[in-house]
């Protein structure tokens, strides 16, 4: 079937995307690949913007990591910049094209879709205001360092997400004053509570202030400008506001062209990522993926598995036969110094879909005491009936990321939480403590 598929093209360049072109070009070297971006880059970092901000990372150009010159040497791909693919005609396999003013269209055997996530826009905050910004591309955060001062002034943060509280961590690193808002009443919403409290106290003591907003806040506006903004009754000057309200799918291309959307606004795709239409495909933030501890089809914007659901999309988009698997949610946020982890589902997830589950938590040291450099690592586990592990939660330092990896594979395994009461933890006293937290919260669990 593979001397069938002669053109691949793919819909947008920055994760998936050239996931998709290299594992086809693989795949299908003598197929003819073409990848369109609506942007100015091709293979970009988006995770690690907020960095941008507090000079870890020095400028926007580490952040590409492709070029339309090398995707053609190395993948065989040619890459068509600042185009835009206006709609798709299913019957002629045709899309219909834009670059400026000039228009054509062009034919595919397959098409991938990587056409991403957009912002969820807050109305109050408008992005028609000059100092209101929106970013999560590399053409958003070139626009916001041209066009504001990254020390020494105050900005406002809305929107206590992830990447929320990424900008005011990073903000506040770089000598900003930060006030962070969010509807929810504790930052980091879908951290298990105690975490969500960590979170709030370590932002408080480090300078950044987290109020809860329940209500749209009153702005003041001079000019094109928001000057001030009034919270708890007082109004507080801000020269800068960066908008982190989420993100949604941008599946509305799909959508005209009749593919079936999710629940959730996203492409519904099968196992091989393929749509409701045999000849075209989808991968990264526009789709709904299946989740493996409910089986239900989630929205999950995230790069690692943008990046294999770009692989598995590009490989059967050139006539392979790979599998992408449910999913689990593994994801870890810095807070000024500390970490905090959430793995599997979480439990408002579990109350909403009235699955039956019992938590454990502790606190305890993450290295020996006598050790210099140990500090407390809470942690916590969601446990259903039959003693599987259903979801986890971490905060402390780097060790974190490790505990989360492993109650991960453990989740992925079936491993019944008396399992991990009697495993063999590596010991030593420089990397880890006597007993380490998730052999403690097994034996908790486990009385």
């Amino acid at each position: 079937m593979k001397h069938l598929i002669k053109k691949i093209v793919i819909i947008g360049g920055r994760a998936a995307g050239p996931a998709a072109a290299a594992k086809a070009s693989r795949e299908n070297p003598d197929a003819e690949i073409t990848m369109i971006e609506a942007g100015k880059y091709i293979s970009t970092g988006t995770c690690e913007i907020p960095y941008l901000l507090s000079s870890e990372v020095k400028s926007p150009e580490e952040l590409v990591f492709g070029t339309p010159e090398s995707f053609l040497s190395h993948y065989n791909t040619k890459v068509l910049l600042e185009t835009k693919v206006v709609s798709i005609n299913r019957r002629l396999r045709t899309l219909q094209v834009e670059k400026g003013d000039v228009k054509y269209s062009l034919e595919y055997d397959r098409l991938v879709l990587a056409t991403g996530s957009k912002h969820r826009i807050d109305p109050l905050f408008s992005p028609a205001f000059k100092n209101v910004f929106y970013v999560k591309t590399i053409e958003e955060v070139e626009h916001l360092l041209l066009n504001s001062s990254r020390a020494g002034k105050t900005w406002c943060v809305v929107g206590a997400s992830f990447a929320g509280i990424e900008f005011a961590e990073s903000l506040n690193k770089a000598g900003n004053k930060v006030i962070l808002l969010d509807r929810e009443e504790l930052p980091g919403k879908g951290f298990a509570p105690e975490i969500r409290q960590l979170i709030k106290e370590t932002l408080t003591k480090n300078g950044v202030e987290f109020i809860h907003t329940p209500l749209d806040p009153r702005i003041i506006i001079d000019g094109d400008k928001i000057s001030k903004i009034k919270l708890d009754g007082f109004l507080k000057e801000i020269d800068n506001v960066i908008v982190a309200t989420g993100v949604v799918p941008n599946s509305e291309l799909a959508r005209l062209a009749g593919l079936e959307i999710g629940a959730n606004g996203g492409i519904r795709v099968d196992n091989k990522m393929k749509t409701s239409d045999p000849y075209i495909f989808a991968a990264g933030d526009c789709t709904e993926i299946k989740e493996r501890i409910t089986g239900r089809h989630i929205f999950l914007p995230q790069a690692t598995i943008a990046r294999d659901g770009g692989h598995v999309a590009g490989a059967n988009a050139a006539g392979g036969n790979e599998f992408m698997y449910p999913v689990i949610k593994n994801v870890a946020l810095r807070v000024c110094g500390s970490f905090a982890t959430r793995t599997g589902v979480c439990e408002s997830t579990l109350k909403s879909l009235n699955i039956p589950y019992k938590t454990v938590s502790a606190k305890t040291d993450a290295l020996v005491k006598v050790m210099p450099g140990t500090h407390k690592v809470f942690g916590k586990l969601l446990i259903a009936s039959d003693g599987k592990i259903m979801g986890a939660g971490f905060f402390g330092g780097t060790e974190v990321s490790g505990y989360a990896d492993i109650i991960a594979l453990a989740i992925k395994s079936g491993i019944k939480i008396q399992d991990l009461k009697n495993n063999c933890f590596n010991y030593t006293p420089t990397l880890s403590p006597f007993k380490n937290i998730i052999e403690i919260l097994a034996h908790k669990a486990a009385k």
